[in-house]
């Protein structure tokens, strides 16, 4: 055999060899089994072989004062609240915002909620978002506080929550006339009508 034709030969063997080897080794590395693997990879794995658990909290802004409001945050850093555009009283609008993890002493901790994947955590916080708010603001069932009960409500309902958090009544009936004031207060500087 001419040395050429044994080279071209033994360079073919060598690079079958190594895709051989190869194959299984890149598996590894993409399910997280070795310390330079994938860590998306990885941590997908988990969240498809563990529930989710995250925290449910309650943020108050400007506690006590005519501007009160509420909000619910789920896992420190996502947003839920029902707001007033002083264009359209009809109702107030569910919208979603990002909360400062840094501010996360602000909290008051009201449960877990238990998610099986993340994806069904996103689905959970889209419906969240889409809860009707068809009341006037200054009617009962219709404020950011209502709101937080709807929401705690639909977690329950869902199975995500175990039951609503006995605190959110005790926090309800110290705050609740005290918000719709504070809506009322909101429509009058504004020159709206309720």
């Amino acid at each position: 055999m001419p040395p050429l034709q044994f080279l071209l030969t033994l360079l073919l063997v060598s690079a079958s060899f190594l895709a051989t080897i190869a194959s299984p080794l890149m598996i590894l590395v993409n399910l997280g089994h070795n310390d330079l693997g994938i860590v998306e990879n990885r941590e997908t794995l988990v969240s498809k072989a563990q529930p989710i658990e995250v925290p449910v909290a309650l943020w108050t802004a400007h506690e006590g004062e005519t501007n009160e409001h509420w909000s619910l945050i789920i896992d420190s850093k996502n947003g839920f609240h029902a707001i007033m555009f002083l264009t359209d009283q009809a109702s107030m609008v569910v919208r979603t915002f990002t909360y400062d993890v840094a501010k996360e002493s602000a909290l008051k901790k009201l449960c877990m909620a238990k998610f099986k994947t993340k994806e069904e955590m996103d689905d959970v916080f889209s419906q969240l978002a889409k809860i009707p708010m068809t009341l006037k603001p200054t009617e009962k069932g219709g404020n950011c506080m209502d709101y937080i009960q709807k929401a705690l409500d639909m977690l329950q309902e869902k199975g995500h929550i175990d039951k609503v958090p006995a605190d959110i009544d005790r926090l309800l009936q110290g705050s609740y006339e005290r918000g719709r004031r504070s809506v009322r207060h909101t429509l009058a500087e504004a020159g709206a009508r309720d």
